[in-house]
């Protein structure tokens, strides 16, 4: 972890929610590589948009891709939709 605190988002079963990733200005790649702890609850998708599938609790943790191994984490809960 870079010492960032771990950011929570909330959504609905069926939302999605795009996240941006930031980088810092000397970053030789502005990429990463996203993994979630329950696909099955929410996912991101090739656009960087979180998908909530189903009700639960998954971490979303962003990877950077230049080497330096930063990471950085949210935690996603999907309730049921109203």
């Amino acid at each position: 972890e870079d010492g960032n605190e771990v950011k929570r988002l909330a959504l609905q079963r069926g939302d999605r929610f795009r996240l941006t990733p930031e980088f810092n200005g000397d970053a030789a790649l502005k990429a990463v590589r996203w993994t979630s702890s329950k696909p099955a609850v929410a996912y991101v998708d090739g656009n960087n948009d979180v998908n909530a599938l189903s009700t639960g609790t998954a971490r979303i943790t962003a990877t950077a891709l230049d080497g330096s191994k930063k990471k950085a984490t949210v935690i996603v809960t999907v309730t049921e939709a109203d």
